[in-house]
């Protein structure tokens, strides 16, 4: 009981997650954009046939941030609004680089 002498708080807070494919059950497509150029007739050397091997197009993983919230709750003393303490609720952003870091100085 917190009551009358104490107050939680939730605190929210957003924090961008730059890995969230290492997570179970979330998965993100490739994506690969590719452009195609015909070639002009001068650029066609004399005696070559019309089959040409072209090299396999570069296809790259994009990876977009994904906005996660976080939570702490927060005890305060009512009388003068002291932090008392602070429960952070891990998340796995949290558990791994670059949030590691950041929780573990805290």
């Amino acid at each position: 009981q917190l009551r009358p002498r104490y107050a939680a708080r939730l605190e929210v807070y957003v924090v961008e997650d730059s890995f969230p494919e290492s997570e179970v059950g979330i998965l993100y497509p490739d994506v690969k954009i590719m452009q195609l150029r015909q070639a002009k007739i001068a650029d066609i050397p004399p005696g070559t046939s019309g089959a040409t091997a072209l090299t396999p197009p570069l296809s790259l993983p994009i990876f977009q941030p994904v906005p996660v919230r976080l939570s702490n709750v927060e005890i305060r003393d009512t009388a003068q609004n002291v932090l008392v303490t602070c429960i952070e609720v891990l998340s796995p952003v949290n558990k791994r680089e670059p949030g590691l870091t950041n929780y573990r100085q805290k």
